[in-house]
Formats: C-alpha cells, structure tokens, sequence
C-alpha cells in the first residue's frame, strides 16, 4: 500500500464544508450566543458573548439582531451585532479579547468579516489588532494590523492580511497575555454630533494569507468556548429551580456548591441579581436573608446562605430561587 500527500490546491474546495476546522481564533464569530441579553446601553461585556462594548465616552446602543427566515446575511449569518451610536467618541466599537499572544505565530495572518451600516465623520471606520503581553498592566508589546475600511447599505466581506511579527524573548505564554481585535470609529474623527451605524458579523481570524470560508460552528461548541469566560444560571421556569445541594451548618445557614458548566479561564468572580429571589430548604421552607455566592476555583462555585428560620445543622439543605428573574454570572472574561 502506498499513500499520497495532497496539496489545498489538489484538495480544491473541501474545506467549503468545514474541514480544516479550529483555524477560527475568533470565539462566537456568528454571534449565536448571548447569554448576557440581546441589548445593552452599558459598556463592557454586555450582550454578544466575547464582544466588549467599547464606549470610550460615547453614547452607543449595542444590540443582537436575528434575521428573517430567508434573510440571513450572504445566506449563511443569522445573527450579527449592532452598534447604533447617537453620540460618537474616540475608539468607541466593539473588540474580542483573544486569550494567549502565541495564538499568531509568525508569518501571515488574515482577519475578515461582513459589515454594513454608516459611515461616521471621517468616513471610515478602524480595524486594528494589538499584541498585549502578560503583567504588562495594559501596555501594548505591539500593533501588528492597523486600517481603516468604510462600509454601505449592502452587507460586504471585509479582509485585511497582515504580517505577525517574532514575539521577543521577555513574552511569555500566560493566561493573561492576549491579543485585542478592534472595530469601531478612529481615533480624533467624532464628534458629540456624530452619528453612525455598524452591523459586523462573520468574524474569523486565521493563520495564513488567504481568508477561507467561514467556519460555522454548532450552538453547543461555541457555547462551550464562551463558557470558559462566563456561565449564566437562570431560573428556568420560575418555580422552585435549584442553585445548589449542601448542608446545614447551624440553625441559621446552609453550605454548598455549584459545579461549573466547564472548567473556566480562571476563578470567577460571581455576581446575584438579588437575595429576595432565593430560598433555603431544609426541613421546610426559609427566605434567604444574607451570605454570598462566590468562586471557590475554575470549576465550582460556593454558597453561603444565611436565613432568619429555624433549621437543624446536619439536615440536607437546598438553596434554590423562585423567581424568573433571578440570575448568578459567573465571570472570568480577560
């Protein structure tokens, strides 16, 4: 038996259906999942999973927009981000944080992606990716793409290939160095008059000069890579949803954990939208008055909940909620 190496060339167009998968370091680059919501004036991580809302003093409403059936973008995206700025700023846009400055290795590298909206002031908008290393407290080691593209009313394909630089030798590989991709207004070209709409969707950035068809990934592995930077625990129905099996310690409190979804970057920091949501349950019914949800590690949560009822410490205990509207986050973003 003899084997046979082949060439892209020779393969011809078989990646069109998804080979050479995980050449996409962009994270949710269709915009599938938004466990935040779907609209945020705020900035920050906000709605799209792994898209931080750069305001930068602007006044910007970023939302995540659905398509009709029959109407996705190039017959394929049926998601995208909107940026819908009434007051315009200096960087104002969004960015992906991508984990790890070796992700680029030298040579070529090629960002696309599909856009359409209005122009801001300049008339042009700016893509840029910069290299941060670690303990470098937001220094930038380098800029290694910085252009400038404007857009229409018709969705369009965007692709800038750009070389990667050697990383020196006081760089090294961390959790905490990473490289930020950038898409929004200029530098010094808005001002408080400005007024300006982006739609961006289909973000891939990959190893090579050329940009290949976008890899589409399933809802449940994007889902899963956003998950290592933030888990969101909702009530599902309203009614009686558990947070958390533990025990009671004393009369007045109950200890437990939540294993996270997958293991995430880095220990998170947790936040409850309200205590009045929740309950304890041991022998009967308690209201929550007081304690703390927080990260113990990359793979579990603690509960501390305190309460006015009266329990028998050793009994098993349940901290659950009875309301839709409460929620724990979990967030360990760069």
């Amino acid at each position: 038996m003899t084997s046979k190496a082949f060439g892209l060339a020779q393969l011809g167009n078989v990646y069109d259906d998804g080979a050479l998968s995980s050449r996409n370091l962009i994270i949710n680059g269709a915009m599938q999942v938004a466990q935040r919501g779907t609209s945020s004036s705020s900035g920050g991580y906000s709605t799209a999973d792994r898209y931080f809302h750069n305001l930068s003093g602007a006044t910007s409403t970023m939302t995540r927009e659905e398509a009709t059936l029959g109407q996705e973008v190039d017959g394929q995206f049926e998601y995208w981000v909107k940026l819908n700025t009434t007051v315009g700023n200096n960087f104002c846009g969004i960015q992906q944080r991508v984990e790890n400055v070796r992700s680029l290795r030298q040579g070529k590298a090629t960002l696309s992606f599909w856009v359409k909206g209005t122009n801001p002031a300049s008339g042009q908008y700016l893509v840029q990716i910069q290299r941060l290393p670690a303990g470098a407290s937001g220094a930038t080691l380098d800029t290694i793409l910085s252009d400038t593209y404007s857009v229409s009313s018709t969705w369009t394909r965007k692709v800038f290939t750009f070389d990667v630089p050697a990383l020196g030798t006081s760089v090294t590989e961390t959790g905490n160095s990473q490289i930020y991709i950038t898409l929004g207004s200029q530098e010094g070209t808005d001002t408080s008059t400005d007024a300006w709409e982006l739609n961006i969707t289909g973000v891939q950035l990959e190893v090579g000069d050329t940009a290949t068809p976008f890899e589409h990934r399933s809802y449940g592995d994007e889902l899963a890579r956003c998950q290592r930077y933030f888990q969101a625990f909702n009530a599902d129905n309203g009614t009686n949803t558990i947070l958390s099996n533990g025990i009671a310690e004393s009369s007045s409190a109950v200890r437990g954990a939540v294993p996270l979804l997958v293991q995430m970057r880095s220990t998170p920091s947790v936040s409850v939208s309200d205590i009045t949501h929740f309950r304890i349950y041991t022998t009967g019914g308690h209201g929550f008055t007081g304690g703390a949800i927080s990260g113990l590690s990359t793979k579990a949560m603690g509960v501390f909940a305190t309460t006015g009822g009266s329990m028998t410490a050793g009994h098993a205990g349940q901290v659950l909620w009875d309301n839709v509207a409460g929620h724990v986050h979990a967030d360990a973003e760069l």
